[in-house]
C-alpha cells in the first residue's frame, strides 16, 4: 500500500485488486474499490508520485503496469515488453520511475508513465523484489541471492551497475531513510535487515531480532524505520538500527 496524506493510501491486490482509502462519517478510515482497474493480474505494488498525489502506478504479474492520474479512482493498463512479473515500482518526483521483477527486469519511464522502456543488458538474472528511488539521479533495488543493483549517477540515471550484499540474503524490500538505504528479508530462514551509508557499495548487518522472515522496510527518516514480515511480525526503530 502507499499513503501520500495521513488518510489518503491505495492498496493493491490479487486479481486487479485497487483499493482506496475514504473517511467515513464517523471519522474513521474505511476502503472502497476503485472506479475502474480493468486488469485481472494480481498486483504486487503501488506507488504514488512524490510530489503529485494524483499519480499513482501498480504493478504485477505478467508484466503490467497500472497508471492513474486521478487518485486513484481511475487505471489505465500497459504491459512491459517480455511479460516478467513486476514486483516494485517507484518514482522520484512525476515523471521519473523504475520498476523491477523477475529474472532481473528493470523498466525504466521518464514521462509519467506514458511509455516504459526495459534496461538492457540486465544487470542479474537473479529476481528482483523491491526498488526505491530517492531521487531523480539515484535508484537501488534488492532481490534473491542478495543481489543490490544501483544507478550509476549521470544526467538521465538510465545505467545500473550489479552490487550484492550477501548472497546468503534473500532480500525483499528496501527504502530510504533521507541519504541511508535499508534492506530487509531472510537470512537461512529468520529475519534480516541490513544497513547502507553509501548506496549500496557497502552493506551492514543490523539486529533484526525476528525469527521470521522480513517483507517490507520504511522510514520516516534516516533514524525512524518500521520493517514487516511473516507471522504478523512488525520490527521498529528510532536509532537508526545502529543500537
Amino acid at each position: 500500500m502507499w499513503f501520500w496524506s495521513d488518510v489518503e493510501g491505495c492498496a493493491v491486490g490479487n486479481v486487479g485488486t485497487v483499493l482506496r482509502s475514504v473517511l467515513t462519517p464517523q471519522g474513521t478510515l474505511g476502503w472502497m474499490p476503485a472506479d475502474t482497474v480493468n486488469a485481472s493480474q494480481n498486483l504486487y505494488d503501488v506507488t504514488f508520485a512524490r510530489g503529485d498525489s494524483l499519480v499513482g502506478f501498480a504493478v504485477g504479474a505478467n508484466g503490467v503496469i497500472l497508471r492513474s492520474i486521478n487518485g486513484g479512482r481511475r487505471w489505465e493498463k500497459q504491459f512491459i515488453p517480455g511479460g516478467q512479473n513486476l514486483r516494485g515500482v517507484s518514482f522520484a518526483g512525476d515523471l521519473d520511475g523504475w520498476a523491477v521483477g523477475d529474472n532481473g527486469v528493470i523498466a525504466g519511464t521518464h514521462d509519467r508513465g506514458l511509455t516504459w522502456f526495459v534496461v538492457q543488458p540486465a544487470v542479474t538474472t537473479q529476481g528482483l523484489k523491491s526498488v526505491w528511488r530517492p531521487n531523480l539521479l539515484r535508484a537501488i533495488a534488492v532481490g534473491a541471492q542478495g543481489v543490490a543493483p544501483v544507478t550509476s549517477a549521470g544526467p538521465d540515471s538510465i545505467a545500473w551497475s550489479l552490487g550484492n550484499a550477501g548472497a546468503s540474503f534473500g532480500l525483499e524490500g528496501v527504502a530510504f531513510g533521507d541519504s541511508v538505504a535499508f534492506a530487509v528479508g531472510d537470512i537461512g530462514g529468520a529475519g534480516a535487515i541490513l544497513r547502507s551509508d553509501d548506496f549500496g557499495a557497502s552493506w551492514t548487518p543490523q539486529t533484526a531480532r525476528s525469527q521470521y522472515p522480513l517483507n517490507d522496510v520504511f522510514f520516516v527518516d534516516r533514524v525512524h524505520g518500521w520493517a514487516v514480515g511473516n507471522n504478523g511480525a512488525i520490527r521498529h526503530t528510532a536509532r537508526g538500527g545502529l543500537h
